[in-house]
């Protein structure tokens, strides 16, 4: 008699189940913000329908089954939604009171060149320039607690300070957040830079639960990272870009002679103004890819773009393809290598599908 309480293979089976129905299901949802209550229906449906089954099925185990599925389940639900509603910070709206309050930092900056960090937690980071030799920081703190006592009390922990140092000529404000570990997740510093737009300015910009936005800079090195939020750019150019963020879209007009951006969720869609030479590299994996460039006789394109599931599109003339298919395309233009402007553009999404057109 042939033991059918745990069939080889049965085990393995329902984890490719739970995996691929889950990919598929949760890739069309936006459920990144309910991703906890999604985990407790997925844990409790699974203890209930193995229970349900073991009743009415009482000579077969179903526990070999059931739990592979929703293992599968489990990790589909965080491989396309990112671990952003995990986070604390994301559980603020659960707090009955808060308070908010506005600072500021300011001081001259006369230095041609400037680099601007800073690391802040739960918010927005925004950074552009004027025309004057003076930087300026404007902060939006609030805090959250269960009493309007205890908000008051958070508020207090948060400290903001500015560090400025200068380095072989090169002026470094140092912007710090300090917050308390465990008070972090109550929280929320929304953070809007302001600095000289006759220097040339490098970023090392991280935050979490907030975007990143860049407006109208001429910079070095741009380092953006976020985890929960869009990177977005206007009117932007530097020697190097990198841009990271697990749930949300890179998107905007910028021009670099080296650029990377990728993101877990979410679209790419950027504007290449395209009056110099430059690298490009993008890259997603829940979204599509969409790219516009400015194309005159002056500016040649090497474009390698791909997707898993979705097509891709290449809509500029004079291209020499060496890849032609739905889903991969790789071509460059005739005379590629004489033409004053090079432009290389490497780009791949998993779901979704790519353009690039002018």
């Amino acid at each position: 008699m042939v033991e059918m309480g745990n069939p080889r293979g049965l085990g393995f089976g329902g984890f490719l189940v739970g995996l691929g129905v889950g990919w598929l299901l949760f890739t069309y949802l936006d459920i990144s913000s309910q991703m906890v209550a999604w985990l407790l229906i997925i844990a409790g449906g699974a203890i209930v329908a193995s229970a349900l089954l073991s009743y009415l099925s009482p000579g077969f185990s179903f526990g070999g089954l059931i739990s592979p599925i929703a293992a599968g389940l489990v990790i589909a639900l965080v491989a396309t939604s990112g671990f952003g509603a995990l986070w604390p910070g994301s559980w603020m709206g659960g707090y009955k009171y808060s308070v908010d309050e506005s600072r500021n930092l300011h001081g001259g900056a006369w230095a041609t060149s400037l680099l601007f960090n800073v690391e802040n937690v739960n918010g927005n980071v925004g950074v552009s320039t004027w025309d004057k030799a003076e930087y300026n920081i404007d902060l939006s703190v609030k805090a959250y607690g269960n009493t309007e006592s205890e908000a008051s009390e958070n508020l207090k922990k948060v400290e903001a300070s500015i560090d400025e140092r200068t380095l072989q000529g090169r002026l470094e404000l140092i912007l710090t957040i300090s917050v308390p570990r465990l008070t972090w997740n109550r929280v929320n510093v929304n953070i809007v830079v302001t600095l000289p737009a006759d220097a040339t300015i490098s970023l090392d910009v991280e935050t979490t639960n907030g975007g990143v936005s860049v407006k109208d800079l001429t910079g070095g090195t741009l380092v953006l990272k976020t985890t929960n939020g869009a990177i977005v750019f206007d009117g932007v150019d530097a020697t190097t870009i990198q841009a990271s963020t697990t749930n949300g879209a890179i998107e905007g007009s910028v021009q670099a002679t080296d650029l990377t951006a990728g993101t877990t969720n979410g679209r790419i869609s950027v504007s290449l103004p395209c009056t110099r030479s430059g690298s490009y590299g993008l890259r997603t994996t829940n979204g599509n890819v969409d790219v516009t460039v400015e194309k005159t006789v002056e500016v040649g394109f090497d474009l390698d773009m791909s997707t898993s599931v979705g097509s891709v599109n290449l809509s500029i003339s004079g291209l020499t393809y060496e890849t032609n298919t739905t889903r991969h395309k790789i071509a460059r233009t005739e005379g590629y290598d004489n033409k004053p402007v090079r432009i290389s553009i490497e780009a791949s999404t998993t779901n979704g599908s790519g353009s690039i057109h002018t």
